[in-house]
């Protein structure tokens, strides 16, 4: 549904969200006809943004099913298989009557000039001004980073990440018994056709009964700038 405005797309589950965030791009089931073209993401209605995108439809479907669903939908959804795009479906919707599939990309990220400037300075510790596509601004200083090649990976996607250090502990939506930390990722995908979008995360502490469970790792956003700064600043 074609429209000269495009109301903004929500990504509440977690992992679509990821798959649009690491990868700039992901395929998306909706039980309602929605608008298409250009707009940006967000995680909740009222969230803030979280990229510009542009969303596509490429199917309507009646009476859905699993076998509606095509592979090459269900790698970039998030789920890996239609068998279990379609049990996450059905977990949210119930058994759909209608559905339409949406492709959603990532927009306006300067992603390869981002990408160069991490990886060239890999072996050092440098201080950036980040800029994310929804115009906040963080100062980080880069500290180990992990590089697995395209190549070495079966499923045809590799990762580079950069762990950092906030200037100040960052302002994150947080579940109960989450803690903020000075910490985070820069994380990026690499596939055969070159990298992906770079993500800023950033690093939480899961805590119960005083005990540490887990690091979880939530988007802050997409970089859309990254700039060096010097001793003199």
């Amino acid at each position: 549904m074609a429209s000269s405005h495009v109301g903004p797309i929500i990504f509440g589950n977690q992992r679509t969200r990821e798959q649009l965030l690491d990868n700039g791009e992901v395929y998306t089931f909706r039980t309602s006809d929605r608008t298409t073209g250009d707009t940006w993401a967000r995680a909740t209605r009222t969230g803030e943004k979280l990229v510009d995108v542009t969303v596509e439809q490429v199917a309507s479907i009646d009476d859905p099913s699993p076998d509606s669903l095509r592979d090459e939908w269900a790698f970039r959804s998030g789920f890996g298989t239609p068998a279990q795009w379609w049990d996450a479906i059905e977990e949210v919707h119930g058994p759909p009557d209608t559905g339409y599939v949406y492709h959603v990309e990532t927009r306006n990220v300067e992603r390869e000039d981002v990408v160069a400037a991490l990886f060239e300075t890999r072996m050092e510790s440098p201080t950036y001004h980040v800029t994310l596509d929804d115009e906040r601004t963080f100062e980080v200083t880069a500290l180990d980073s992990t590089y697995e090649p395209v190549e070495e990976y079966d499923e045809g996607s590799g990762y580079f990440e950069r762990t950092i250090e906030f200037d100040s502990v960052p302002d994150v939506g947080l579940k109960p018994d989450r803690y903020p930390t000075d910490v985070g990722v820069i994380a990026v995908v690499e596939t055969d056709d070159g990298w992906g979008t770079p993500t800023l995360h950033a690093a939480v502490q899961h805590v119960e009964d005083d005990e540490l469970v887990r690091w979880e790792y939530p988007a802050l956003g997409t970089i859309a700038t990254i700039q060096e700064v010097d001793d003199g600043e």
